[in-house]
């Protein structure tokens, strides 16, 4: 697939190098925690944190909305309901092939990618709101804890499968938006299904291993930029 002609190259260039600092910071915790047989959950969920939050950020970069200075999105902030506005007129003003085909009707299109990016904001508000005590712990004058004897493995495997999840969301929406070209799913007609079913990044939170670490999900058109 091919960059649109109509879309400024550098909101792409912009959101293409977020997305790829938030891969990065997963990929970073994916190997910590397989070369170490007791990782710092704290850390680990901090960064899982900050992937969450830069794959949130790609998608401001790509539609040149500004974006919030801070760790938590909301999507019902002006900022976030300023980004979700974009993208609907950005996507209802294009003419996706499953839209030209009659296959998927406009109202279809925007509720997919709307829906998509309140999504990843969501994710952005939630581990976002817990940041500064995963980051810091808890020093008051009684009671000290260190951010380690807060967060365990629960609930680093829980912000680990969101990070996937945000990831796969950022993907399919930066490649939807800069083709112009609404990824198909792995689902039988290829047309139902969230967004997030439309990346080309595999695998749940157990089992990404290797080949997550290796996908490039936007080779086709990053040599465009």
């Amino acid at each position: 697939m091919n960059i649109r002609t109509d879309i400024e190259r550098s909101q792409v260039k912009n959101a293409q190098e977020e997305f790829e600092m938030a891969e990065s910071k997963l990929d970073s915790v994916l190997q910590y925690t397989r070369e170490r047989d007791d990782p710092n959950h704290a850390d680990c969920f901090v960064d899982a944190q900050r992937c969450i939050e830069r794959t949130t950020k790609a998608i401001f970069k790509l539609m040149d909305v500004d974006h919030p200075n801070k760790h938590s999105i909301s999507p019902e902030s002006q900022k976030g309901r300023d980004l979700l506005n974009a993208i609907s007129d950005e996507v209802t003003s294009l003419d996706y092939p499953q839209l030209v085909r009659g296959t998927l009707t406009e109202r279809d299109i925007r509720d997919i990618h709307v829906r998509a990016v309140s999504r990843l904001m969501f994710l952005c508000e939630m581990y976002g709101d817990m940041y500064t005590i995963a980051y810091y712990g808890i020093n008051e004058p009684d009671i000290q804890l260190l951010p380690n004897q807060i967060v365990d493995d629960g609930e680093y495997e829980s912000i680990l499968e969101s990070a996937v999840s945000a990831l796969r969301i950022s993907d399919a929406v930066i490649n939807s938006i800069s083709t112009g070209e609404l990824p198909r799913t792995r689902r039988p007609s290829g047309l139902e299904g969230p967004m997030e079913d439309r990346s080309g990044i595999k695998g749940a939170h157990y089992g990404i291993g290797k080949q997550f670490t290796e996908h490039d999900p936007v080779s086709q058109y990053r040599r465009q930029l």
